[in-house]
């Protein structure tokens, strides 16, 4: 019983199949990502709660570098990364290095790819679907289960044209997107009239334009938002 009331307090996981596999704690985790490609993760058991109206703590960042997105997750998920070339990367949170920057080539072998989108399989367990819109106004939703593999390091997300790329990847159900071109064009997409399919498809075209112009942005709409 005592051994069993310790490693209730303790938070372990047994959940390897690996008969020698080590239990691990589970620890709370905020994944902050920066323009630069950095990654700091810290534990978020560890900061201590203030009042309203003062500083709190701060990541050490270079100059010109600033959060472009925080993700909260514990170390027991599963990163996801998303480049521009359609590839999706993933790597399990206990292998951040906890209160440390370290920069995303570090962790996948990007060729000549820019992250495109970040987030974490426990993180989207309410979401049904990952949609994808695209340089050339391509759209394209795929179920979120085809991106929950553990095969190798990357998988390849979505079929491209050569002189296209990935903007936006979208954590959806059934909500409208709204896409953005360079030249001030703006359009809204009932995503509940477009079939899910693979994962390594190219999707349908989801707006036309001159060929000067190109997508440049993307949102989900939900049904209760009154501006965008």
């Amino acid at each position: 019983w005592g051994d069993a009331r310790r490693t209730q307090v303790m938070n372990l996981n047994f959940s390897s199949k690996d008969d020698d596999a080590e239990p691990i704690e589970e620890k709370q985790l905020l994944i902050y990502y920066t323009n630069l490609g950095n990654l700091y993760t810290q534990e978020s058991t560890t900061l201590l709660r203030t009042r309203r109206g003062t500083k709190g703590s701060k990541i050490k960042l270079a100059q010109n570098e600033v959060v472009e997105e925080v993700i909260s997750d514990s170390n027991l998920g599963t990163l996801l990364a998303f480049t521009n070339k359609g590839q999706m990367y993933h790597i399990s949170t206990s292998e951040l290095p906890v209160n440390s920057k370290i920069n995303i080539e570090q962790l996948f072998e990007l060729s000549n790819e820019k992250i495109t989108a970040l987030t974490t399989v426990e993180k989207n367990n309410s979401n049904q679907y990952y949609t994808f819109i695209t340089k050339q106004g391509m759209i394209k939703k795929t179920s979120a289960a085809e991106y929950n593999s553990r095969r190798g390091k990357s998988i390849k997300a979505i079929n491209l044209k050569d002189d296209d790329e990935v903007v936006s990847v979208l954590f959806t159900n059934e909500e409208n997107i709204g896409i953005l071109t360079n030249n001030g064009n703006f359009v809204i997409i009932e995503t509940n009239d477009i079939a899910p399919v693979g994962r390594a498809t190219q999707g349908i075209r989801a707006i036309k334009f001159s060929l000067d112009d190109f997508v440049i942005d993307s949102k989900a709409i939900k049904k209760d938002d009154k501006f965008v």
